[in-house]
């Protein structure tokens, strides 16, 4: 996706089929209110090749998150593409939608990195809590 916002990528197949994947949280990552407003979302992260040699599995790392992030996690659910989200943060904090657009996807390319969310590419949304199966 982050190569598609770059301009590293002149492919509009590519920019469609990111708008179509599907944003789910890490189950793993737990998301904390502090009692002065701020957001915490805690959860592990990737380890590189060093840290595997010296036998760490994963590291813990907490990552301070705005309002605007919060809304973005918490729609992150598995059910909403990230073209739905870029329309709803649009809708709901009055940027248009190419704002949006840059803005959601940027920081769900945050999370990706961290390890927070990962995406479902080439699936249909459930429909009525079953889903469609591709013939």
């Amino acid at each position: 996706m982050l190569n598609w916002l770059l301009g590293r990528s002149s492919s509009e197949r590519e920019r469609q089929d990111m708008l179509r994947a599907i944003p789910v949280q890490n189950p793993q990552v737990e998301r904390t209110l502090l009692a002065d407003g701020r957001l915490i979302l805690r959860g592990p992260t990737r380890v590189d090749g060093l840290q595997r040699l010296v036998g760490r599995g994963s590291v813990l790392r907490q990552f301070e998150i705005d309002t605007l992030g919060d809304w973005v996690w918490q729609h992150c659910q598995g059910r909403l593409t990230v073209e739905e989200l870029v329309r709803g943060f649009g809708g709901e904090h009055a940027v248009n939608l190419r704002e949006a657009e840059i803005s959601v996807v940027s920081f769900l390319n945050i999370l990706a990195k961290r390890n927070l969310v990962a995406f479902v590419v080439g699936r249909e949304k459930p429909v009525g809590g079953r889903r469609r199966r591709k013939r």
